[in-house]
């Protein structure tokens, strides 16, 4: 019987390559999905503009110490005038130890810091935002020599910040979610939306809170000056922006669920403004922001698109004063620091 069970499980066995012979594959390749070509724009010769940049790197501590080169490397590239970092993770008593080290990475910016404080989660959340210095990384160097009151008078000129939606009796107010800057003709608003979790289980306080806030503080900002609002929405806004549209469980996930997605199309009706992505590339696809790390999704490209620059609709279609002439998703530049990429958009200034 021994004998028969070794025959039996010899002629089961799968048959071994002859020598030489490469061994067929026991698990089948996935298919990626294709980006399409989406060329930046320039802007005009002789012409102020400016550039934010915005990016989630799912805890600044661990980016610093792991793909410090990549962030800088970025960050040199483009230039911004306004860097919004979200999800940084630090709390408040962190920020002496990181600041230095941040800056030193990325000589010319003033940091302003958004972190989450008691009653909120600790170590949880955060924007930081980072704007550019007159005269950039030498203003900068020069500025480390100078008296304590002369970078207070160097800081005013900046642009003026304030923190949150207006709403600090919220129960995400402490969480350092939003940062606004504003500047002489527009308002930045930097922000990382809550995600509404596994099961949807904070859906209610996504939508009958959060959202409902941000509406109500973008279109009182809008009434004064018009408004660019970027960072981590945590929202697939349209299909084009889910790489494997149609499956089931996506209606019951964060990001995908078609409340929230009917939620970033109110937004955009509501407070008359427009993503200045698919504004300028309106058939691209394969487009995305963000993969999963845990599905290994990156490589093949199965993403969503959940990272935006929105602005209001004066700014995409002005005739004359501060104007969006190029809006970017640098998912080939930023591969390696967090499951996220950067993106951002690029404005005339009035003449």
């Amino acid at each position: 019987l021994g004998a028969a069970c070794g025959r039996a499980a010899a002629a089961m066995a799968p048959k071994r390559a002859p020598a030489g012979e490469a061994k067929p594959s026991q698990k089948k390749a996935r298919s990626g999905v294709e980006r399409s070509p989406t060329p930046r724009a320039q802007g005009e010769a002789g012409r102020g503009a400016f550039k934010v940049l915005a990016w989630n790197v799912a805890g600044l501590r661990a980016a610093l110490r792991g793909a410090s080169p990549l962030l800088q490397r970025v960050v040199q590239a483009e230039a911004p005038d306004l860097v919004c970092l979200q999800e940084h993770k630090l709390q408040e008593k962190h920020v002496p130890e990181v600041e230095p080290e941040l800056l030193r990475l990325l000589p010319g910016y003033d940091a302003h810091w958004a972190c989450s404080a008691p009653p909120a989660r600790l170590g949880y959340s955060g924007v930081v935002a980072l704007v550019k210095r007159a005269g950039g990384a030498e203003g900068a160097r020069q500025a480390f020599f100078q008296k304590a009151s002369e970078k207070k008078k160097l800081a005013g000129k900046g642009p003026a910040i304030t923190f949150g939606l207006g709403r600090p009796d919220r129960g995400y107010a402490a969480e350092g979610r939003a940062i606004t800057a504003e500047y002489g003709d527009f308002f930045v608003v930097m922000v990382y939306v809550p995600n509404s979790g596994n099961e949807l289980k904070n859906i209610d306080r996504r939508l009958g809170e959060w959202e409902a806030d941000m509406r109500a503080y973008l279109r009182e900002l809008d009434a004064k000056k018009p408004v660019v609002l970027v960072g981590d929405l945590n929202v697939a806004h349209l299909d084009a922006d889910i790489w494997n549209c149609g499956a089931k469980h996506l209606a019951k996930s964060a990001g995908t669920s078609p409340q929230e997605r009917e939620a970033f199309a109110r937004l955009l009706r509501e407070c008359d403004m427009v993503d200045t992505f698919r504004h300028l590339h309106p058939e691209a696809a394969g487009v995305f922001t963000y993969w999963s790390q845990r599905a290994n999704n990156r490589p093949v490209n199965r993403g969503l698109r959940i990272d935006y620059a929105v602005a209001s609709r004066r700014l995409v279609e002005a005739a004359q004063g501060p104007a969006v002439f190029d809006a970017f998703v640098l998912d080939g530049e930023c591969n390696g620091l967090s499951d996220h990429c950067a993106v951002g958009c690029s404005l005339h200034l009035a003449q």
